[in-house]
């Protein structure tokens, strides 16, 4: 409890950690007493974060006597704080700590991260945006269809991604390589993504199985057709022409939406978008407009990644993030009195 205590008076006050800083040898021999090496740890913490001069004069023996204490009290999270605090002043990585602590941790123990490959799962999509607005007279019904011209399984050691649907620009920001439980890596790994991938409909994340005749993983020559009713509103597919059993209905229809396919390596696969953006394989339900229409007068039909990494001239590496949505445009017809 004193040192807890003792911990409360020298946080956020530089003058009185350099006092601590300079019995360092002192501090850090009262980490062998086991009751006491809770409170010596917020002490000896406030110390390296408010007087980083300390750090230089951090010797082999202080770390070991860091290291002892996941022994008795297991991955504790004071101790890594403690840990961490040594290897970085002021954003700066300090080398010599780093590597005296990786000298002393890493012999016979398992407690760092095992790290592995995932896939990189890039999103792509074109510059159409839909919506609905009170009053207007546009299409609230609209289609789409990809097909899949190869598929190469295993290319990495996790199984190949390949999913289909619509996404809400104000919401899908999926991240390159980010992987289940990293946050959103592809078509329905969120709320604002709704995807397909011939056994299931995925969103937040969660898969949802859904029967269709001859049902398989999407694979090289499947045409997929994606359904958007915003008057319902709902989202279905068709998987070669066969309606899939299942289908995506109540949504929240603030945002704008737009046609999305998310896959990893060893995927080929094209938008049709209908016209002379791709001729459709299948007929529209009918009320179904073809997504080109969706384009908006002076812009040209383009599909971009919602993410992506890129290298500059410098050698740098950049996460690039999707390009600025356009607001909706509603065009809400007004009648007009000829009599006056």
């Amino acid at each position: 409890m004193e040192k807890c205590y003792a911990a409360s008076l020298i946080r956020g006050n530089r003058s009185n950690c350099a006092l601590f800083s300079n019995n360092l040898d002192w501090l850090v021999s009262k980490l062998d007493r086991l009751e006491a090496s809770s409170g010596i740890l917020e002490v000896l913490y406030c110390v390296l974060i408010e007087s980083p001069e300390v750090l230089n004069i951090i010797q082999e023996n202080h770390i070991k006597s860091i290291i002892s204490l996941l022994d008795k009290h297991g991955r504790n999270h004071k101790v890594l704080d403690v840990l961490c605090s040594l290897c970085v002043c002021n954003g700066v990585a300090v080398r010599s700590n780093q590597n005296l602590i990786t000298e002393n941790l890493l012999p016979g123990r398992d407690l760092l991260l095992q790290t592995k490959l995932i896939n990189h799962v890039t999103s792509m999509r074109p510059n159409i945006f839909l919506g609905t607005h009170e009053g207007t007279t546009q299409y609230k019904k609209w289609y789409y269809e990809m097909i899949v011209d190869v598929v190469e399984p295993f290319v990495t050691a996790q199984a190949t991604h390949l999913r289909v649907g619509w996404a809400m620009a104000e919401g899908y920001s999926p991240y390159p390589g980010g992987g289940e439980g990293w946050g959103g890596n592809g078509v329905g790994d969120d709320l604002y993504s709704f995807g397909f991938d011939g056994l299931h409909l995925w969103s937040g994340r969660v898969a949802r199985a859904v029967a269709s005749p001859g049902q398989h993983m999407l694979g090289a020559d499947d045409v997929v057709s994606c359904c958007l009713d915003l008057s319902v509103p709902s989202i279905s597919f068709r998987i070669n022409g066969f309606p899939v059993q299942g289908m995506f209905e109540n949504f929240n229809l603030d945002g704008l939406f737009f046609p999305v396919i998310s896959f990893s390596a060893g995927i080929k696969v094209r938008f049709l978008l209908g016209g002379r953006h791709g001729e459709f394989k299948f007929l529209p339900p009918p009320g179904y407009a073809p997504c080109y229409e969706g384009v908006l007068p002076r812009e040209k039909m383009r599909v971009e990644p919602i993410k992506e990494y890129k290298h500059d001239i410098s050698g740098f590496r950049n996460l690039l993030g999707p390009t600025q949505s356009l607001s909706h445009t509603s065009f809400i017809p007004y009648p007009v009195d000829t009599v006056q």
